[in-house]
């Protein structure tokens, strides 16, 4: 996966996973400022390992998740 890909796939993720719930919300679960999770929503920003960790530990759920394109049908090799 192509880290534009990552980036894409994380924004909406999060935006997804976040709901109803507030970037202000979603800033202070994981220590960081309401502006990055804009960014990181927007596709502008790359969340650092730490932080990304962080995001899916609020969101309940795990780093494989966030960075997995869910609208792509699964691929069978072999």
């Amino acid at each position: 996966m192509s880290d534009d890909q990552a980036l894409k796939n994380i924004a909406r993720n999060v935006r997804l996973l976040r709901g109803q719930r507030s970037q202000y919300w979603l800033a202070k679960e994981v220590e960081t400022y309401p502006a990055n999770i804009a960014r990181i929503e927007n596709g502008e920003s790359m969340p650092g390992g730490g932080l990304l960790s962080r995001l899916a530990d609020a969101l309940k759920t795990s780093v494989d998740y966030l960075l997995d394109d869910h609208g792509k049908k699964s691929r069978r090799t072999g």
